[in-house]
């Protein structure tokens, strides 16, 4: 029995060694990608706002990070969304009557010529990428939802 206990505190170290260097690991390459895809971030907000103040509201009421540009009234909101090929992180800017005026991508997996139509920021543009197309046109009704809630339940 104590034999048995011994040898299963061996694996146990073991096995902890080996998940705290995943940890590590983890930790190090997760937050260089975390600082990389802030300074997108940080980017695509300034290039959305065309020189607008931005106020950081936090959060909608689906928990998607939100600004707000009071100068227009508009809002940038941060949505994830599935495309052809992969997920796209993008913020996408509705004017105060909940149309899109924008949008820029922060992260994507899509094919070149995809990207190249997607840096333009335009949905109309995406000749051939029907399901992107569609992905970006379904994000913006359901952030719409969700900006207009979220203003409701702050009145």
């Amino acid at each position: 029995m104590k034999e048995t206990l011994n040898r299963l505190g061996k694996v146990t170290l073991v096995l902890m060694a080996g998940l705290s260097a995943i940890l590590a690991i983890h930790v190090v390459t997760g937050g260089a990608r975390d600082r990389a895809l802030n300074r997108i971030e940080q980017a695509g907000l300034l290039s959305l706002a065309g020189g607008e103040t931005i106020t950081d509201s936090g959060f909608t009421a689906q928990g998607r990070a939100m600004w707000t540009l009071p100068d227009s009234g508009g809002h940038i909101v941060r949505e994830r969304l599935r495309g052809y090929q992969s997920h796209l992180e993008v913020l996408i800017r509705m004017d105060p009557g909940g149309e899109m005026k924008g949008f820029a991508v922060l992260s994507a997996g899509e094919g070149p010529h995809v990207l190249h139509q997607l840096k333009r920021g335009d949905p109309d543009a995406l000749s051939g990428a029907t399901v992107t197309e569609e992905a970006i046109r379904a994000a913006v009704a359901r952030i719409r939802r969700d900006v207009t809630r979220t203003l409701e339940e702050g009145s």
